[in-house]
C-alpha cells in the first residue's frame, strides 16, 4: 500500500471540566476530564487550520461550548500518531495560544483517536 507522507491538521474544539464517576470503585468521585470534543475540519495547510481557530471561524466557540481548541499534524494511516499540536484557549473574547491542560500532557490524537 503507497502512503501519502503529507501531513493534515485537524482542528479539534474541546470542553475539560469535572464529571462524577457512575461506576467502579472509585464511583461518586469527581475527576478532570474532557465533558465534550469535535473536530471541525482538517487542513492541508497548518497556517489555515491556524487562522480558523485565531479567527473564530464558524463560531467555534460558541458562546462558551468550546474553551479549548487544538490543530494537531496527523500522518496517514491506520491509528495515525499526532507528533506536533498547538494548543488555544478561550480568553479575552478570542482563542489565543495556550499549553495543553497539564494532566492531558500524555495524550494525543483529539481528532482522530
Amino acid at each position: 500500500m503507497e502512503r501519502n507522507s503529507s501531513p493534515i491538521y485537524t482542528v479539534t474544539t474541546i470542553k475539560f471540566g469535572y464529571k462524577e464517576l457512575t461506576v467502579g470503585p472509585n464511583q461518586g468521585k469527581k475527576v478532570y476530564a474532557i465533558l465534550d470534543h469535535r473536530v471541525v475540519g482538517w487542513f492541508y495547510d497548518k497556517a489555515d487550520a491556524i487562522e480558523t481557530i485565531e479567527g473564530n471561524y464558524g463560531d467555534l466557540y460558541e458562546r462558551s461550548s468550546w474553551p479549548y481548541a487544538v490543530v494537531e499534524e496527523v500522518t496517514e494511516g491506520q491509528y495515525p500518531y499526532c507528533e506536533k499540536s498547538w494548543w488555544y484557549s478561550w480568553r479575552g473574547r478570542k482563542y489565543r495560544k495556550s499549553r495543553k491542560p497539564k494532566k492531558y500532557r500524555h495524550v494525543v490524537n483529539f481528532a482522530i483517536g
